[in-house]
């Protein structure tokens, strides 16, 4: 058995702190008195001045503070898991009444996929589908597996479907089935690539963040979260397809609701090409690799030529690896080739990877799991979505906009 001994000066100075901890009680108590009755002095309204109704309180990532009108911040201020305030923060024990529930469509890139993949797990009252290219060892991820054995535990019917080539996959089965989690390998030939989160058949994360601490905490990643009935039915089909069919492509409607088209597997071109075909004012694209030489990829390029013709702004951001080198011959390649077609091309730092694969076409959104590689664009499982929102297409073109400040020719 462990023990633990106290010095002789122990009990000395814990008499000593208990006072100072008591005689700073009254302190505190006694400052508040005077400054509410100060308040009350200087206020015309009688409410006082802690408690005027035009000193709204805002989250400082810990607790609740009081903010003082002469120094105020006219910007919303933001939690720690990048909600807005005044956009509607999730859900909080702080006795606030919530300011509303969040948006049906949301653009999420870098780290506030964590909060909100958290999010959607803690909330999921009846079904969970995870399909996914990596659940990687890490304190991150195990977070993750956490959240998803508790989810299971209270009765949520919990489905997690790996990849078979990644090695840190096969370590997470045993753990997840032993905790009530349906989870297996796919067997299939074709690679699992997919990105993607359903919650209740209602709600969804889709995009390029994987299960992992690098992609959810230091990457360069484009999601979209949806909260609509119609969108995660149709998302739900996709995930249970691949649950029960080994290897068969997994089509999304191009519809899903009145703002959104969906991307399944091997659907990218027909559901992308036209949109740069028609862009008049701006194609911003960013992406993992770009292989300049695959005849699907080499379609796209030649579409963005065609908009750069026509006069649009058309730019394109490439991943610089510290570790991938076939990642660096690729992107090279294809940078050498778009800046010779008068494209501007920037690379980002070694020291991020820059692992989204997003593209903003005048108004339009594209996020994708996969990249302009054939793999992705013929024969992985791959989803994704079309956003046609211009409040979505500003979020994006100005985290765009980040990104490209930060990289170099």
């Amino acid at each position: 058995m462990v023990t633990f001994s106290r010095d002789p000066g122990f009990e000395y100075r814990a008499r000593v702190l208990r006072r100072i901890r008591v005689g700073t009680m009254f302190s505190r108590l006694a400052t508040l008195l005077a400054l509410a009755a100060l308040g009350c002095a200087c206020s015309d309204t009688g409410t006082g001045l802690l408690l005027r109704q035009d000193t709204p309180d805002v989250w400082s990532g810990e607790v609740w503070v009081l903010s003082d009108p002469g120094t105020r911040e006219e910007t919303p201020h933001e939690t720690d898991d990048g909600w807005p305030v005044d956009a509607g923060a999730p859900d909080r024990d702080t006795g606030r009444e919530d300011a509303g529930p969040p948006p049906p469509i949301r653009f999420l890139s870098d780290q506030q996929v964590l909060p909100a993949l958290l999010d959607l797990i803690a909330q999921a009252s009846t079904s969970l589908d995870l399909v996914q290219l990596e659940f990687l060892a890490g304190f991150i991820p195990d977070q993750i597996q956490s959240a998803l054995l508790a989810a299971a535990a209270r009765g949520v019917v919990v489905r997690v479907l790996l990849e078979k080539d990644v090695d840190d996959n096969a370590s997470r089965v045993p753990t997840l089935l032993a905790g009530g989690v349906q989870a297996r390998l796919d067997g299939s030939s074709k690679t699992l690539h997919t990105k993607l989160v359903v919650a209740d058949g209602h709600r969804v994360l889709v995009g390029s963040t994987n299960l992992s601490t690098s992609s959810l905490k230091y990457n360069h990643e484009a999601n979209f979260l949806f909260e609509e009935d119609s969108i995660g039915a149709a998302f739900a089909e996709y995930a249970n397809g691949l649950w029960v069919s080994d290897g068969a492509l997994e089509s999304l409607p191009p519809a899903l609701s009145g703002q959104v088209a969906g991307i399944g597997d091997a659907q990218y071109l027909e559901r992308v090409r036209p949109l740069l075909s028609s862009a008049s004012r701006r194609v911003l694209v960013v992406l993992y690799q770009l292989d300049p030489d695959d005849q699907d990829s080499d379609s796209l390029l030649q579409a963005l030529f065609d908009a750069r013709s026509r006069g649009a702004d058309v730019r394109v951001l490439l991943e610089s690896s510290a570790f991938a080198d076939d990642v660096n011959a690729a992107n090279q390649k294809a940078a050498s080739r778009l800046v010779a077609g008068g494209i501007p091309v920037r690379f980002d730092s070694k020291d991020v990877v820059t692992h989204a694969k997003l593209v903003v076409c005048d108004d339009r959104v594209v996020v994708y799991s996969g990249n302009w590689v054939g793999s992705a664009l013929r024969r992985n499982h791959e989803a994704g979505a079309i956003v046609d929102s211009v409040p979505i297409a500003e979020e994006a073109a100005g985290y765009f906009e980040q990104r490209w400040a930060e990289g170099t020719p």
